[in-house]
């Protein structure tokens, strides 16, 4: 055995002190604190029940992330597919808008031609 040194004696003194003037009620807290970390009651149950809600709760976010993904796509194709069809449909109502125009022009070119 090798000779305590004086920091390990210095802590033995301090440790023995504190247990002299440790009251009844540190004691009984102690006590028990000690018996429930000796017998480390984890029930079974718990165990099982944490671990299968974490991956059940991580694969439904993942499942929503993918739908929102494909969704979010979906519309924005679709915004733009109506972008188009707008522009188109203004084209076409423009064109109505001017064809007693086109009609006077054609009456002209024709009238021109003969």
């Amino acid at each position: 055995m090798t000779k305590p040194t004086s920091f390990e004696q210095n802590l033995q003194r301090d440790l023995l002190a504190l247990e002299e003037t440790t009251g009844a009620p540190e004691i009984f807290r102690l006590a028990q604190a000690r018996r429930s970390a000796l017998a480390q009651e984890k029930s079974s149950e718990s165990s099982f029940f944490w671990p299968a809600f974490g991956i059940s709760a991580a694969s439904l976010l993942l499942a929503g992330v993918m739908l929102q993904g494909q969704l979010g796509l979906n519309y924005q194709q679709e915004a733009s597919n109506n972008e188009v069809l707008l522009e188109f449909e203004d084209d076409q109502l423009d064109l109505y808008q001017d064809l007693d125009f086109y009609y006077w022009l054609a009456d002209i070119d024709m009238d021109s031609a003969s």
